[in-house]
This record gives C-alpha cells, structure tokens and sequence, in this order.
C-alpha cells in the first residue's frame, strides 16, 4: 500500500511538473502587444546602405527562436526585401522611399512553436521615414520679377 501511494504521488507529481510547463508555453508566437499585427519603423537608406535598425530592433515575438520557436518570413508575390537573424529584421537592399515612391513595406511573419508544431502567420508593417537625402530641383532657372519701388510692405 505505501509503495502504491509512493508511486502515486510521483507520478501526480510528475504530471503537474509537466501540465505546468505545457501552460507556460501556451503564449508562444504571440505578438508581445496583445495585437494581431506588428508595426515597425526604419530610415530609408543613406546612399547604399542596408545596416539601419528597425524600431524597435526586434520582433515583439513571445519565444526565442534558437530554442523555442521557428520564425520564417514570407513576401507574397514580390521580391524579399528583409532577412532574419534572430529576431531582427536586416534589409537585403537598399531602401529608397524617393525614387520607389515607397512608405511601407507589407509582409507576414511565419511563427512555428518547436514542441507542437502549432503555426500563426502575423502580418507585418515596417513604416519607411523619409531622411530627406534629396536635393530640391528647381526648373526653369533663373527666375527673374521686379518689384517696384514704391510697395508697402505689410504684415
């Protein structure tokens, strides 16, 4: 009789430990935010560079992706313009918002709990600001008025 309830009680105690870690992995591939989508802002690029950070620098993904989680993105119907490397975005090209009349880039983020396979797709919005590295064009120069001498100037 002892050594069934011994038997019983690790084996209670076993089952626990276990349903306990099983519940604390339940919010994996969450976005951190409660939202259903992720938001993220990034400079256009200066001349060719492709080493600016998004903000904030990395995905707001519950789960470590060397250990928990599997994180894949996916651009439908256009090239990729991002890599991972973790859980941050690199570009694989220059970003120029002038010359591709470009403000945002869309795409998904594929998010693959490891222990049970169970997969969430989150759409993905990186904002593109403008750094201003254009010079203003003026056509039709010189430009040539008069103004008489005898204007009142007025606020």
């Amino acid at each position: 009789m002892a050594r069934t309830t011994v038997a019983w009680i690790c084996w209670s105690l076993c089952v626990s430990l276990c349903l306990r870690e099983v519940a604390s992995k339940t919010g994996l591939c969450e976005v951190e935010s409660g939202q259903s989508n992720i938001i993220l802002d990034i400079e256009e690029s200066r001349g060719d560079a492709i080493d600016q950070k998004t903000v904030p620098e990395e995905l707001p993904v519950s789960g470590d992706p060397q250990n928990e989680t599997t994180l894949e993105l996916i651009f439908p119907g256009r090239q990729p313009r991002f890599k991972l490397n973790g859980k941050k975005l690199q570009l694989l090209e220059p970003l120029d918002r002038d010359d591709e009349n470009l403000s945002h880039v869309v795409f998904q983020l594929s998010c693959t709990v490891k222990q049970t396979n169970k997969k969430r797709t989150i759409p993905v919005i990186v904002r593109v600001s403008d750094i201003n590295d254009n010079a203003p064009k003026f056509i039709n120069t010189p430009y040539e008025t008069t103004v008489p001498e005898d204007v009142i100037m007025t606020k």
